[in-house]
């Protein structure tokens, strides 16, 4: 897409298909003017706006892959591979001909910045038929993180975001992703990034949402707070999600201690019981035996008494 009027063609083009399209990929994207290696004039970057904005209007959107090439493509010209081909024609050798290619040669490249405003994005997030949104190689910044995660707050549509192969977001811009998904109890979009910390933190926050932290975080009682400990001992062995869930829940942590005080109480308790049962087992075993040896014995003195007589 060599102009904006490209662009503006193409979103053209999807404004047939509004009323059936579900899925659509545009991979492999070139957004930017040609330009000649001995040139190094800025071109106009080439925004891809227009084809959001047209998708927003879509109303059976349920995937979308955006992706630009990752490399630069080296072309010949027309007028260049004429040349080229005359020279061969004469059997022009030498550094004429290799001059000849070197000029003839076009290297076709994304130009650096974003190619969507942040804005677009927040916008696509929130179609609410929308579920799966990957988004690489798209020059994303922190800015477009930002208007991202003010839509993650919102939505409990998005199931799955592929932000990968984006290296021009730092950590601020995952932060706020973060925090979005802090924010939303009900979202469990499957964020996907390149930091293998924030990674994990995702999909601890998405576990957390399955297992109804909801319900603990605004009926603080002990009863919630019972059944959401024991679910995600049973599913995650490890403490990682218990402690990242009191670490960005700060009000949880007096009425989880008084639980885990309570529970430690009624364990003992059981414990005391269940020995106190053990021992009373154990002593009426231990009477009814000594009955039965009784029995026997009177038995048998019964019966010698019966033989000497």
């Amino acid at each position: 897409l060599k102009s904006n009027n490209d662009v503006e063609l193409l979103s053209l083009a999807l404004e047939s298909l509004e009323e059936s399209l579900e899925e659509l990929r545009l991979t492999g994207l070139i957004l930017s003017e040609s330009q000649s290696e001995n040139d190094d004039k800025t071109k106009q970057i080439t925004s891809l706006d227009p084809v959001i904005e047209k998708l927003l209007e879509f109303q059976h959107l349920r995937s979308f892959t955006c992706a630009l090439y990752p490399q630069s493509i080296i072309t010949p010209t027309a007028a260049g591979a004429g040349a080229t081909e005359n020279n061969n024609d004469q059997n022009v050798a030498g550094e004429g001909e290799e001059a000849a290619a070197t000029s003839a040669r076009t290297v076709v490249r994304n130009t650096p910045g974003p190619k969507v405003s942040p804005r677009m994005w927040h916008e696509l997030c929130l179609l609410s038929t929308l579920q799966d949104l990957t988004i690489r190689h798209m020059q994303l910044d922190d800015e477009s993180c930002h208007e991202l995660s003010t839509a993650l707050q919102q939505t409990a549509f998005l199931t799955c975001l592929d932000l990968r192969q984006n290296p021009t977001i730092s950590k601020l811009g995952y932060g706020h992703i973060s925090r979005a998904l802090e924010l939303n109890f009900s979202s469990w979009c499957t964020v996907a990034v390149d930091d293998l910390y924030f990674q994990s933190q995702f999909h601890v926050l998405i576990e957390l949402n399955q297992h109804n932290r909801a319900d603990v975080v605004r009926n603080l009682k002990r009863s919630s707070i019972a059944k959401f400990i024991e679910d995600l001992e049973e599913t995650r062995p490890n403490p990682t999600a218990i402690w990242y869930f009191l670490r960005i829940h700060d009000n949880v942590r007096t009425h989880l201690a008084d639980f885990m005080a309570f529970k430690s109480n009624l364990n003992n308790q059981r414990e005391a019981n269940r020995r106190m049962e053990e021992r009373k087992r154990k002593s009426t075993t231990t009477t009814e035996e000594s009955k039965q040896t009784t029995v026997v014995s009177n038995v048998s003195n019964k019966k010698l008494l019966a033989a000497n007589r």
